[in-house]
């Protein structure tokens, strides 16, 4: 939501480069991040059941997320 908005106070200043390098790091930033981000739900099973959800419960919201 950050990057739309700056990307949209770049165009309307007729910045084009600046809106190039924008969307460049919003880019990288999504490459990077997203593996990490996704780690956690190969657990996610395992996490429901730490945190005190009934194991069918658990299975349930793992097959959802």
């Amino acid at each position: 939501m950050a990057v739309s908005t700056l990307v949209a106070q770049a165009s309307g200043a007729n910045n084009s480069k600046l809106c190039r390098v924008y969307l460049n790091r919003q880019f990288f930033l999504n490459t990077a991040l997203f593996p990490l981000l996704c780690i956690p739900l190969l657990f996610i099973k395992q996490i429901y059941i730490k945190i005190g959800q009934d194991p069918e419960i658990a299975a349930l919201a793992a097959q959802y997320v």
